[in-house]
């Protein structure tokens, strides 16, 4: 197809999806396909599943494909994917070839892996490892970033900066980009809320403990207050604190004291601490890094392979993303009812054939679109030269064709932009739609 079609492959997007089922399957294997329960992405934990692997070249056209059991971790199956790619596009030609992906392709072991094969690849740093923060944090103290700017023309695309810098990890040495992104995701800003609440909550815990503390002097009451004030204050947090005297007077002996006794009067100290709000300048500092994230590279070519470069490979991960988004549409992937493995996993294979060709059907179009420089009309009268698979397959449903006399025609009102479709795709309507079927064995003449 690739060749067919005169495209190259430089670097492939891989990433996992799972497809939950509705049925027992105990212990009902076929070879090393098993339905079971595992990390579910359709937020389905209560239902067993099978998970489904793939990968895109560069244009987003599939590449590979795999079924596999539900409960194999994508830590495991992302470096065994990208060493069998290597290893057979190395045997095809395709000697230069990036891989991209999330980043359950870096652990330890794997990284070890794809260095001993001088695989190149691009992904993300996990938060888990150390260095992730290291190197956050040297970012903002360089404060020596590199204006990416959009990277999209979408109004409300995200501005980036970058800064690039090379380190050791495992004792081999990978390229860093540390990115900024001016747009903070709604998930990690309610995250970051959540933490903050639940820090000011443990602090307001530690003052009431303090306040309940009495101290001999005045002296030694402040400094402790200073000393909690200052943690509150490290950790972005105004405070207000003063130091409560409490006088109390007491009698030497028990019941009513005797006619003139002089009390015994003792003076304890205590500390009162209120936690305020955040301060602005610090909450921003956090909202910052909350936006900022490592990616890890390891490429051969370092002027090809710039920063800029990087991130964008990077942000085109969403290329396969957008296939695992088409393909479990209830319209073309629904519910799978079927009993025995072995044919879940094979309609799976059927299901990254459709990826394939749909995936070549809306490139054909699209090229077709912009060589002639035509448009296809959608509702509300937009036009778009980059028409969906979706939006294809929806025009092909208008398409209707009438039988008069045995002669099969097009009608009247046939709607023309859907011929045209056809045509842009490569194919000629007339013979798709109005040739007979050719005759095979078993067909009735």
């Amino acid at each position: 197809m690739l060749t067919a079609h005169d495209l190259n492959i430089s670097t492939i997007h891989l990433d996992t999806t799972t497809k939950s089922v509705q049925g027992a399957y105990e212990n009902d294997a076929f070879g090393d396909f098993l339905i079971t329960y595992g990390h579910s992405k359709d937020h389905r934990s209560d239902l067993k599943q099978f998970k489904i692997g793939a990968a895109v070249q560069e244009n987003g056209h599939p590449v590979m494909g795999q079924i596999f059991s539900g409960n194999k971790s994508d830590k495991v199956w992302n470096p065994e994917a990208v060493l069998k790619m290597s290893e057979f596009f190395n045997k095809k030609g395709y000697k230069d070839v990036v891989f991209v992906s999330d980043c359950a392709i870096v652990s330890t072991d794997s990284l070890n892996e794809l260095s001993r094969k001088h695989i190149q690849f691009i992904s993300r740093l996990p938060e888990t490892f150390k260095l992730a923060q290291e190197l956050k944090d040297l970012a903002w103290q360089a404060d020596n970033w590199n204006d990416i700017g959009p990277l999209s023309d979408a109004k409300t695309a995200a501005n980036y900066k970058t800064f690039a810098i090379q380190r050791e990890l495992n004792g081999r040495k990978y390229d860093f980009v540390v990115v900024y992104s001016s747009v903070l995701d709604a998930k990690k800003e309610k995250t970051l809320k959540k933490r903050i609440a639940k820090q000011k909550e443990e602090l307001q815990k530690l003052a009431k403990d303090l306040a309940k503390q009495k101290f001999a002097c005045a002296p030694d009451a402040e400094t402790a207050l200073k000393k909690f004030q200052a943690k509150a204050e490290e950790m972005g947090f105004t405070t207000q604190g003063e130091i409560k005297v409490e006088e109390k007077r007491s009698y030497s002996g028990k019941g009513r004291p005797r006619k003139g006794e002089e009390p015994t009067i003792s003076i304890t100290y205590q500390c009162q601490c209120r936690i305020g709000e955040m301060k602005p300048d610090y909450y921003e500092q956090l909202r910052q890094k909350e936006s900022t994230f490592v990616l890890i590279a390891n490429v051969r070519d370092k002027k090809k392979w710039d920063d800029r470069r990087i991130l964008q490979e990077y942000k085109n991960q969403s290329s396969i993303e957008n296939k695992f988004r088409f393909l479990k549409s209830p319209v073309y992937l629904g519910p799978v009812y079927l009993e025995k493995p072995n044919r879940i996993q094979a309609l799976g294979y059927v299901f990254i054939l459709v990826l394939l060709i749909s995936s070549y059907l809306e490139y054909r179009v699209r090229k077709s679109l912009k060589e002639n420089k035509e448009y296809v009309l959608l509702p509300g009268k937009k036009k778009t030269d980059r028409p969906t698979t979706k939006t294809i397959m929806e025009y092909f449903s208008f398409i209707m064709i009438v039988i008069v006399n045995g002669q099969r025609l097009f009608p009247s009102n046939c709607n023309k932009q859907a011929l045209n479709l056809v045509r842009w795709a490569g194919y000629d309507p007339e013979e798709v739609y109005l040739k007979p079927l050719p005759w095979y064995p078993g067909r009735k003449k």
